[in-house]
């Protein structure tokens, strides 16, 4: 694996990452009472 490779792969995971929590944090703030 080269370098680009694993800067693209460590992005995506990073970027990933990030969106499920916002998007967690978001919906549970939503819905907090319905998800306990």
């Amino acid at each position: 694996m080269t370098t680009n490779q694993m800067i693209v792969v460590f992005i995506v995971l990073v970027v990933a990452a990030a969106f499920l929590f916002l998007w967690r944090r978001r919906d549970t703030g939503h819905t907090s009472d319905d998800h306990s």
